[in-house]
């Protein structure tokens, strides 16, 4: 990550930069108030009674989604209107999307921390922090600048939420 905000900041420039910082506070942002204290609780709850665990992790997930779709669409919507450019704008909705994507990573991760076993979480969670570096880098040194980062930051989560949904689904 921090050769990635080293790279970042060196290839895009002030503006470039300052426009995928904005985006990415932005959304962590929304991010944390759709996140709610729910992964606590479902840790504290499912470690209390383990054989709910599967409800409390539905349960997580569908207040998650019920917060997050009117939030994000807000957000998205409010952000769009104030970004200058069409490349912002794709960048930002790329970042968004993104950011959306941690909600269900963070809920499972929750999950395996009620389980007691983040092994796997956690090794699906570097392999997304280093693909997503090797991705965005690669992106910038070919070129692509703020749009090709924010796509590399949006596969990451891509990766990162289907490498967890994995885990979760190993766990039970």
């Amino acid at each position: 990550t921090f050769a990635l905000v080293v790279v970042a900041a060196r290839v895009l420039g002030e503006g470039g930069f300052g426009e995928f910082s904005f985006a990415l506070s932005y959304a962590l942002l929304f991010e944390t108030l759709v996140s709610f204290g729910f992964g606590a609780l479902l840790v504290q709850r499912a470690s209390a009674e383990p054989e709910r665990l599967n409800r409390f992790f539905s349960e997580t997930l569908i207040w998650r989604t019920a917060l997050a779709v009117p939030v994000f669409l807000v957000a998205g919507a409010l952000g769009v209107a104030t970004r200058p450019d069409d490349a912002s704008i794709a960048a930002f909705l790329l970042i968004l999307g993104g950011t959306l994507l941690e909600v269900y990573v963070n809920a499972g991760r929750a999950a395996a921390t009620a389980k007691q076993d983040l092994r796997w979480v956690s090794l699906a969670m570097i392999v997304q922090r280093v693909v997503t570096a090797a991705l965005a880098i690669a992106a910038l040194a070919v070129g692509l600048g703020l749009v090709g980062l924010a796509a590399a930051y949006f596969a990451g989560n891509v990766l990162g939420a289907a490498g967890v949904a994995l885990t979760v689904n190993r766990l039970g």
